[in-house]
């Protein structure tokens, strides 16, 4: 029976080559986990600095909307001959108007008293509302004058600015601003008001998630490189147990990885949201609606930590028994294997080294979670899509999907590696067995 590859493999090949290949996964583990737990963190923080909480759902986003509408409308404000007096002419009558109804209730209400009626000959008969009638046209030109000085335009944006931050504060809450100024804080963004810092902290963090990735993908390369060396070592240099025990800390490795990185990242977000308001061209872009990205590891700590309810403790502890306890624990008895040890032909034995695979439900999470993914793509797309055609006046651009992280990668070779290791191992049991 082919016991190896080469047939006539030193002795001292088999340890040597296994213990290169826990120590290259240890290291390549190392450098990608490091990588990933950064990623997360810069995932995190450009999410919250692009969350709608701070722009298509803020108040002050809308209200600085509103300041370039009111700037541009009273900047663009000319007064021509032809309007000028088309505008005065509507002055005079509103003013006519309000004369008209000062002089008539001036009467009604002095006309109820014996001074009042003196109050009201007297105005009579000194011609007050006659020469306030006869000054209107003056008063109107007076006003169109002080519309069209630019002075007195900016004196009039500031005071409708006054009145719409009067209402926006009487109207809605004050944004919290908080999470974002530990986030600038936190990437030492330079001083200066927030949107601008908020803008230059979004740049900084999307130009650093692209220099990680350029270093990771040869690290991705090395990392399949080696999945597929291992599994295909396993058929033919695992010939002994100590050989074994260094197959599962390698494995132990890549389950320690794939519990601890994030497997899947959803997210819903508007890329661009294009409107006019009032004549004037307003866009919002890169709008997260929501992100979520979690470990295997962290959803355990939030099923039964956070969960509400015995349902959701349930389902953290069966996620962690048969997806952690149960792997670690095959490992755990794998690395404790011997030729022709007794406790392995035991009822114990056997169930921990070779019937456990049916209830360390590794490569069903890995289904699980792979059908997740397209599950979550397909309600993600058809509710976020609902956006881009709500109004033909708005030009709507979303984005809604959910990727696959290093985690599920991680936990996926270790499901195929694991169960390759239990075929050989029952080879090599058979063998020793064969020999006594």
């Amino acid at each position: 029976m082919l016991r190896g590859f080469p047939l006539h493999m030193p002795k001292w090949f088999g340890v040597s080559f296994w213990t290169l290949v826990l120590l290259i996964t240890a290291g390549i583990a190392l450098r990608f986990g490091e990588a990933e737990s950064e990623k997360a963190a810069l995932r995190h923080d450009l999410a919250l600095l692009q969350d709608v909480r701070y722009g298509l759902f803020n108040v002050d986003e809308w209200k600085a909307v509103l300041s370039d509408i009111i700037t541009a409308k009273i900047e663009s404000f000319e007064l021509e001959d032809a309007n000028r007096e088309e505008m005065q002419a509507q002055i005079e009558r509103l003013l006519r108007t309000l004369v008209n109804d000062l002089e008539r209730n001036y009467y009604e209400d002095r006309s109820s008293s014996f001074i009042g009626i003196l109050e009201s000959a007297a105005s009579g008969i000194l011609g007050v509302f006659k020469q306030i009638k006869k000054d209107i046209p003056s008063m109107a030109q007076r006003i169109v004058t002080f519309m069209d000085d630019p002075e007195n335009r900016d004196k009039i944006r500031n005071y409708l600015m006054d009145t719409v931050d009067e209402y926006a504060a009487e109207t809605f809450g004050e944004t919290n601003y908080s999470a974002v100024d530990q986030v600038l804080d936190r990437r030492g963004t330079p001083a200066g008001n927030r949107p601008e810092r908020m803008a230059t902290a979004v740049t900084t963090i999307q130009s650093r998630l692209g220099q990680i990735h350029a270093v990771q993908f040869p690290i991705k390369i090395a990392g399949i490189l080696l999945f597929l060396i291992t599994a295909t070592a396993l058929f033919f240099w695992a010939q002994t147990h100590v050989h074994i025990k260094l197959v599962a800390a390698t494995l132990l490795i890549w389950l320690l990885s794939g519990i601890q990185m994030p497997m899947l990242l959803i997210q819903a977000k508007i890329d661009r949201l294009d409107f006019q308001l009032l004549g004037e061209s307003f866009a919002f872009s890169d709008q997260v609606l929501f992100q979520q990205s979690k470990s295997i590891w962290e959803v355990v700590k939030l099923l039964i930590m956070e969960g509400k309810g015995p349902g959701a403790w349930l389902a953290g502890v069966g996620v962690f028994l048969f997806s952690i306890l149960i792997p670690a624990g095959k490992l755990g008895a794998t690395l404790a294997w011997k030729e022709g040890t007794q406790w392995s032909q035991t009822w114990v034995g056997k169930l921990i080294l070779f019937r456990s695979a049916k209830w360390a439900m590794a490569d069903v999470m890995v289904v699980a979670i792979f059908l997740s993914h397209l599950g979550f793509n397909g309600i993600l797309k058809d509710q976020v899509q609902r956006l881009e055609g709500m109004s033909p006046r708005l030009d709507v651009l979303t984005t809604a999907n959910s990727t696959l992280l290093s985690g599920f990668l991680a936990f996926f070779g270790f499901a195929i590696l694991g169960l390759l290791l239990s075929e050989r191992l029952k080879t090599l049991e058979v063998e020793s067995n064969k020999r006594q």
